[in-house]
């Protein structure tokens, strides 16, 4: 891990030789609420898929995951105005009645 701390150039003091003496990164911008959705849900789909990959006994041997970076029309008004016109609370949880 030494070699590449050493070559990144985000860290706050110099890199340290064992990786448990490194401390911890520390987040500088607030965090998009949409990005904090996404990842919930992906987790919740990896979660998904290995209970799937579990009940099914080795009868599952690939899984294949559809990802797209580009949203319908209608999906993207949807996804802007979550982003500008519902707050959300420290959980992520919608503040009002949603």
């Amino acid at each position: 891990m030494l070699p590449a701390f050493k070559r990144c150039s985000g860290l706050e003091k110099a890199p340290k030789e064992m990786i448990v003496d490194q401390g911890w990164p520390v987040i500088r911008s607030p965090v998009d609420p949409i990005l904090r959705v996404v990842f919930e849900y992906l987790k919740d789909v990896k979660s998904d898929i290995r209970t799937v990959l579990k009940k099914s006994k080795g009868a599952i041997t690939t899984c294949t995951f559809f990802a797209g970076s580009e949203q319908p029309e209608y999906k993207k008004c949807v996804l802007n105005c979550i982003k500008t016109q519902i707050k959300f609370d420290e959980n992520n949880a919608p503040i009002g009645k949603w």
